[in-house]
């Protein structure tokens, strides 16, 4: 699993992964975008109840949730993250510090780690990026996919990150 966990990492901050896709995936949904993602072919996106942006894989075996936190000063993020996990992930575990990253111009950090499904009790794996889409405001993007479908979903989930830019 150290070695998937590196990969993914790895593909997060250096490879050009090339996927197909299917629509640009803005938060918020309907109104002028604060920041845009490119989704898979495939996948199914959409606004849900907390008015955040999510999107499902067409095996539903990986998921991607966005949102912006406003008014939460950066050291607080830690909560966001254990509540986070708490709704998503039983015995989350999480790998190593946190990584500096950026992508598309947000600078931000990222997450990583390991649990179990809270609905079915499968292993996922999880990564949380952080970033300051404007002002007063930092962004979140959360992925989980199963364990059985790392191999396909990273090179996925490396480029929606990896496409994420400031506005449309």
């Amino acid at each position: 699993m150290k070695f998937l966990r590196l990969s993914l990492f790895a593909l997060f901050t250096v490879a050009a992964a090339t996927v197909a896709y299917a629509e640009t995936f803005s938060y918020p949904a309907g109104g002028a975008p604060i920041f845009s993602v490119d989704v898979p072919n495939g996948w199914k996106p959409k606004a849900n109840k907390k008015g955040r942006v999510e999107a499902t894989s067409p095996d539903e075996d990986a998921y991607v949730e966005l949102w912006v936190l406003k008014g939460k000063k950066a050291d607080a993020i830690g909560e966001e993250i254990e509540a986070i996990l708490e709704s998503s992930v039983k015995n989350p575990k999480v790998e190593g510090e946190p990584k500096e990253a950026s992508f598309g111009g947000l600078d931000g950090f990222l997450v990583e780690g390991t649990g179990e499904d809270k609905e079915d009790g499968d292993k996922v794996h999880f990564a949380i990026y952080v970033f300051s889409p404007e002002a007063g405001a930092l962004g979140v993007m959360y992925f989980e996919y199963n364990d059985s479908a790392a191999e396909k979903r990273v090179t996925q989930m490396a480029s929606v990150i990896k496409s994420l830019r400031k506005g449309k």
